[in-house]
């Protein structure tokens, strides 16, 4: 008989049971056995392990919700607005007071936009796939300022919400000083998704799914513990592919490498912001924002780390692109001016010039042989070529500063080539091969053509100072016709390929960098573009597209 006394008992007892190294208190009235306290050992261990797995999740959610770098806010079906994050209270300029319940997100659209956005938000609840889930809107703030905004709509699985994410796009700038101040505006946890999320776990990778950042967990060992759908889209692997491994292993060592010194600080219990890059699916580059808020035991010890990334790729390429035009459009101006300054005192030398070869050929004996001893045919010569030089860098500057107007004709492309050669002097040692069809027609500016014919041809001769073949070849489909300049000449290096149509740029040591960027803008003004493909030692060939339509860019 084991332990009679304690099975006799029918008194309030308490014992003190050791489980996995912990002290339990069992209490328990009636009849206590030996059954009974392992039951009731279970029942407040599972009780305890259920409420730590709820406090985990919901840390976790509110880390994710209030510090994704982006506004957010929760809608529900009849466009009410249920929660909202720090970041759209500092945008929109109301608090979450002002927001919550008691207002429509119809009513921050501007006019223009609200009956298309009104449109997509039944769509999603008819057909989801027929509505953008990214697209741009403008947006109306407390102090009655229009905010262009570009918006990322997402459904909440088995609910009547969405979540919503919005970046302000007016000022770039200004919106990249605010992205590495966002982290230390998302303090609050929107009450009303933490009950809905408090039911169930899985809840939570729902909502996170929804989010358009890219979501993760790190050890201390740098290994991924959490990830949302985002991840598995971005690198294209399963959720159970990146569970477990490295982050080596998912981004790759030369990626790796670029934000290892981030990781170890978060590591180390510093919250850390910044921008990088990392590989994408397609193969390419794409620029990120990354947070990474580390993550304490109760000892205060680093356990790991939460890892929030924002592609801000579109931003920065809209950056760039303002800084090209910015940069263009210095240069036209320059090219304007330095153009303009130069084409007078260059007509007086065309002029005196010709002045003096005339009164030269009509020197009489003795005259006309001192001038031949001297040279002076030569002389002459020699200043013709290089006023004639001087005259297309001139050309170049003003064609590439001022506006295109092309003036269409029925042309035809045989014609138009042979009347650009026909202003051209070909070199002795070079051959030319000309395959043009005659018909049929195309519309373009002769006179522009011919200039860009022109430079192109200019510049395959100085690519064959030792002589070569130039082939001249057209063809067509229903709708292009397709010039190709082609040389054997030196050819162009690759890593000046992508280069070669900014203006001031040449490979030449005698040249102003303005011949192809011009010759791109001629072509484009006809609604057509320029390709180039090259090899050095083999020669370049540049292939223009025009349209047979009638059209004007």
């Amino acid at each position: 008989m084991k332990n009679p006394k304690w099975k006799r008992s029918k008194t309030h007892a308490k014992r003190n049971v050791r489980r996995k190294g912990v002290h339990v208190t069992v209490s328990h009235k009636g009849n206590i056995g030996y059954d009974d306290t392992r039951s009731a050992l279970r029942d407040v261990s599972k009780q305890r392990d259920v409420k730590k797995a709820l406090h985990e999740s919901e840390a976790l959610y509110h880390t994710l919700f209030e510090n994704t770098g982006t506004a957010m806010l929760v809608i529900h079906d009849d466009t009410t607005i249920l929660a909202v994050n720090a970041e759209l209270e500092r945008i929109s300029g109301y608090s979450k007071k002002e927001l919550e319940g008691k207002r429509s997100w119809t009513e921050f659209v501007a006019k223009d936009r609200l009956e298309k956005m009104k449109e997509y938000h039944h769509l999603r609840r008819v057909d989801p796939k027929a509505a953008p889930r990214t697209y741009e809107s403008k947006l109306i703030n407390k102090q009655g300022n229009i905010i262009d905004a570009l918006l990322t709509v997402s459904s909440i699985p088995g609910t009547r919400k969405s979540v919503v994410s919005f970046i302000d796009v007016t000022e770039h700038k200004k919106m990249e000083e605010e992205l590495k101040r966002h982290s230390e505006h998302l303090n609050e946890l929107v009450e009303d998704q933490t009950r809905e999320l408090r039911g169930s776990e899985s809840r939570l990778r729902l909502l996170t799914d929804a989010f358009p950042a890219l979501i993760s967990y790190v050890d201390s060992e740098q290994r991924y513990r959490f990830n949302n759908r985002a991840y598995e889209e971005w690198f294209q692997h399963s959720r159970t592919e990146i569970t477990g491994q490295r982050i080596n292993e998912v981004l790759g060592e030369t990626a790796y490498q670029a934000i290892q010194r981030y990781v170890v600080e978060a590591l180390t219990g510093k919250k850390v912001t910044y921008e990088s890059t990392v590989p994408y699916k397609d193969g390419g580059q794409r620029y990120i924002y990354a947070t990474y808020v580390p993550d304490f035991d109760e000892q205060g010890k680093v356990k790991g780390f939460y890892a929030l990334v924002n592609d801000i790729t579109e931003r920065k390429q809209m950056e760039q692109t303002l800084q090209k035009v910015e940069r263009y459009a210095a240069i036209g101006e320059a090219a304007a001016m330095v153009g303009h300054d130069l084409r007078n005192p260059l007509q007086v030398i065309i002029n005196r010039l010709y002045l003096a070869k005339k009164v030269t050929k009509d020197l009489s004996y003795p005259y006309s042989d001192v001038a031949a001893k001297l040279g002076l045919d030569e002389l002459f010569k020699e200043l013709e070529d290089q006023i004639i030089y001087m005259n297309k860098i001139v050309s170049d500057l003003q064609d590439y500063s001022k506006p295109l107007k092309p003036e269409l004709v029925e042309t035809s492309l045989r014609q138009l080539i042979d009347n650009t050669f026909s202003m051209i002097q070909v070199p002795q040692n070079i051959q030319v091969s000309i395959e043009a069809f005659e018909h049929p027609k195309i519309m373009v500016d002769p006179g522009l053509m011919r200039r860009a014919f022109t430079n192109l041809i200019i510049n395959a001769f100085q690519a064959m100072p030792s002589g070569g073949i130039l082939t001249i070849r057209t063809s067509r489909t229903d709708n292009l016709a397709f010039i190709s300049i082609r040389d054997t000449g030196v050819g162009i290096p690759r890593e000046s390929i992508d280069r070669i149509f900014s203006p001031l740029y040449t490979t030449k040591a005698k040249g102003a960098g303005l011949g192809l960027p011009v010759c791109k803008r001629l072509i484009e003004a006809h609604n057509g573009n320029i390709l180039v493909e090259s090899q050095v030692g083999k020669g370049s060939t540049f292939t223009i597209k025009l349209p047979l339509t009638r059209g004007v860019n």
